[in-house]
């Protein structure tokens, strides 16, 4: 009885907090229910006398039993349920029944027994007969077990925190002679330093000497660079200054160059068109003695064609004159042949007479006309004639403009006035 009290006492550890253990009355996968065996392992399945697991047959035994007293297996690998585990202080009616003599489980504990109980629906807080005590105190020990299961997993679980523990201080213990050897070391190589660092404090003061120096030295050298550059500057400007000199000299030499070139091309130009004029000189003046020879030759016709050109001239004032009195004639014959008119009804035969007179008169009157249309067809190829040669002397003259001699172009038209006195 006191060890009963004493297991009922256990509490749960769970995150570093000890909790109680809370009764519930929840119902249990009806697919399995546990039965204990001397080597601590659990069967999943009870079978009855006829070869049927009375879970199939019972699924209301789990109703009085708590659902934390039901570990899983899964392939040898056992997992406690998360639920809350309950204490034997909560039960009092199974503490009376764990202080009953085993003869009972040993008389009446067979599993026949068990799954007749197991189909009833019981209350596990009144238990009458016999089986129902025997039920109860497998319970009991069910709780047990599981308690001290529980408390045995977490007995290796701190072992095995404890020897990673040691481990670990272990680990740093190594590495704590590890750290005094390094800060040895450092201790060494800290002395090693603070003696280099004296001398290159020296070395620093002397640099710093010689830094100063340098910068005296930099400054002198700063105002001679800067002189230089003062007098490179105007050095520069002279030199932009001469070569804007020297560019426009060269321009100036190239426009002279040119110029010079240009009077060159027009001396040889002009050479050229001296002698290409001498030659032409040459050729005109062979063409001018032909010409001129022409000219005799010409002024010889002209002279004749304008003594014909008189003769005719003189002709034709002539038969214009006739034309004249003969149109007067006329005129009076029209008023004789008005006045004959009048008298025609009384003189036929002097008006028959009168009328082959006026028929020869206008027969002559018609051939004269014919003369003077002649006459006028001569004159127009006369003057076609001389309006040739007035062309020809006309580009004869031109000719001569172009020529540079002055004195033969004044000869040759001294002889074209002579040889061409008239004008129409």
């Amino acid at each position: 009885m006191n060890q009963n009290k004493s297991d009922a006492k256990i509490t749960l550890k769970r995150k570093g907090e000890y909790t109680s253990f809370v009764p519930r009355k929840i119902p249990i996968a009806s697919s399995q229910v546990t039965k204990i065996k001397n080597d601590g392992t659990h069967k999943s399945k009870i079978w009855d006398s006829t070869g049927v697991s009375t879970s199939n047959k019972n699924r209301k035994l789990h109703n009085c039993l708590p659902a934390e007293l039901t570990p899983i297996v899964n392939k040898n690998k056992q997992l406690n349920s998360k639920r809350k585990s309950i204490s034997l202080v909560e039960l009092p009616s199974i503490q009376k029944i764990c202080t009953l003599k085993k003869r009972y489980s040993k008389e009446h504990g067979d599993e026949t027994n068990l799954s007749i109980i197991a189909s009833k629906k019981c209350n596990i807080t009144s238990l009458n007969s016999v089986e129902e005590f025997e039920l109860a105190r497998k319970v009991c020990n069910i709780f047990i077990l599981h308690s001290w299961r529980k408390r045995r997993y977490e007995v290796t679980k701190l072992r095995i925190n404890a020897q990673k523990m040691e481990n670990e201080v272990q680990n740093l213990n190594v590495q704590i002679v590890v750290l005094r050897n390094l800060l040895e070391s450092e201790k060494l190589r800290v002395a090693v330093a603070m003696s280099d660092s004296a001398h290159l404090k020296q070395r620093l003061e002397n640099e710093l000497k010689t830094s100063d120096q340098l910068r005296v030295d930099l400054t002198r050298l700063e105002t001679e660079k800067y002189n230089q550059d003062n007098k490179q500057s105007q050095m520069e400007i002279e030199i932009n200054s001469l070569k804007n000199e020297l560019s426009s000299l060269d321009c100036m030499n190239k426009d002279f160059k040119e110029k010079i070139e240009s009077y060159y091309r027009d001396i040889k130009e002009s050479r050229e068109k001296e002698a290409h004029l001498l030659s032409k000189l040459e050729t005109e003046e062979i063409q001018l003695k032909d010409q001129i020879s022409n000219l005799k030759i010409m002024t010889e016709k002209s002279t004749v064609l304008q003594k014909e050109i008189e003769r005719l001239i003189c002709i034709n004032r002539k038969l214009s004159k006739e034309i004249e009195n003969k149109e007067k004639a006329m005129e009076k014959c029209t008023i004789k042949i008005r006045h004959l008119d009048v008298e025609l009804n009384n003189v036929k035969n002097l008006n028959k007479v009168q009328n082959e007179d006026v028929i020869s008169l206008t027969k002559e009157i018609s051939i004269e006309k014919d003369k003077i249309k002649e006459q006028e067809k001569l004159i127009c190829g006369l003057t076609s004639t001389i309006n040739q040669y007035q062309l020809e002397k006309d580009e004869f003259e031109q000719r001569l403009v172009k020529m540079r001699d002055g004195a033969v172009f004044e000869a040759i038209k001294i002889c074209s006035n002579l040889f061409f006195p008239f004008s129409l």
